[in-house]
């Protein structure tokens, strides 16, 4: 797919794994610039024709970043009037304050990934427990065979018994 994105615009695209991008400015100026959110969801915008910019354009906000974007000084940006701009022109004043404070913010961010980590395993770990205890219960009640829970979760018949806490009659 082609896009054209005018001047002091943005386009959402979703990029799907494998696809490529490729980003050119057709008058030849400045590069434009984009930015990604998680989820690869690319917003293109020219910082160059931002005065340039229609009403549409300036109250969805993407012309209120686009300032932020290309401002020169800090005093630029805190006379932006757009709450979510500010907002991260607070956070960027924090994290530039020092070394110190940039160290402490980066170990937070990497805690909360470790915690993030820690719970979807935990919560794979839980639902893998949980399925094998269904099975085992159903076995223990009679309503499947010792061989099908076994297949299920990819064990042998021996080894499951022994999860489960049964006793296999010879």
């Amino acid at each position: 797919m082609e896009y054209t994105i005018p001047a002091c615009s943005g386009k959402r695209i979703e990029v799907k794994q494998g696809q490529t991008i490729v980003v050119i400015d057709i008058d030849g100026g400045q590069v434009v610039d984009f930015f990604a959110e998680i989820k690869l969801q690319f917003y293109v915008m020219d910082l160059t024709a931002v005065n340039d910019a229609n009403d549409e354009a300036k109250s969805n906000g993407l012309v209120d970043w686009a300032k932020a974007f290309s401002a020169g000084d800090w005093e630029t940006v805190e006379k932006i009037d757009n709450a979510g701009v500010k907002e991260a022109a607070r956070t960027m004043e924090t994290i530039m304050s020092s070394p110190e404070q940039r160290q402490r913010i980066l170990n937070r961010r990497k805690a909360l990934l470790d915690y993030k980590s820690q719970i979807e395993d935990a919560e794979a770990k839980g639902k893998t427990e949980g399925a094998f205890e269904m099975l085992a219960n159903l076995v223990k009640n009679g309503l499947l065979s010792l061989q099908d829970a076994a297949k299920q979760v990819n064990m042998t018949e021996k080894a499951f018994a022994e999860k489960a806490g049964f006793t296999i009659k010879q």
